[in-house]
């Protein structure tokens, strides 16, 4: 397997297609959808792409924008090898978490936190308002979800990660 980060659009261009439609198939069955519009919409607003390749096929994409440090805001496995998108999304995630952070809720919530070592990197929701520059209401489960809206749908969510609260 190979890992390579993108961090500029030429180089994103040249795996536009592939990315997008890992994304738009991981996203397909998840409440509230992918939240880029169109490609070009995805280029202009993320940052930096990792990708997990192996004999030119895409395994894995983790996609993330600048928002108090790297914030990872998608994540896709290619379906037709999904034993191996799930082994490199893992240790995608798994490098990342010390140096990014991440909101997450339903599926993705359960996988990070059972085979990412997310339970290390939970942030407690009194800051999750400041990380996000926007109100959050806490949840009653715990002291680490909250609620806030996505895309007009009200979803349970939890922040794991380390942000970088001194940089916007």
């Amino acid at each position: 397997m190979n890992t390579r980060v993108l961090t500029h659009q030429s180089a994103m261009r040249y795996y536009l297609e592939q990315v997008w439609q890992l994304l738009q198939d991981s996203y397909a069955d998840v409440p509230g959808g992918l939240h880029f519009a169109s490609r070009q919409q995805l280029l202009e607003t993320t940052v930096r792409w990792k990708l997990v390749l192996q004999d030119k096929q895409l395994l894995a994409v983790t996609v993330y924008k600048a928002k108090k440090g790297l914030k990872l805001v998608a994540m896709a496995i290619n379906q037709g090898l999904q034993a191996l998108g799930k082994a490199a999304l893992i240790l995608i995630i798994k490098q990342d978490l010390p140096s990014c952070w991440m909101e997450l809720s339903e599926k993705a919530e359960r996988f990070v936190l059972k085979y990412c070592d997310g339970h290390n990197y939970i942030i407690h929701s009194s800051l999750v308002a400041q990380l996000l520059d926007k109100p959050i209401t806490p949840h009653d489960a715990d002291s680490y979800h909250y609620c806030r809206f996505v895309q007009q749908l009200m979803k349970v969510k939890i922040a794991l990660g380390s942000p970088q609260l001194t940089q916007s």
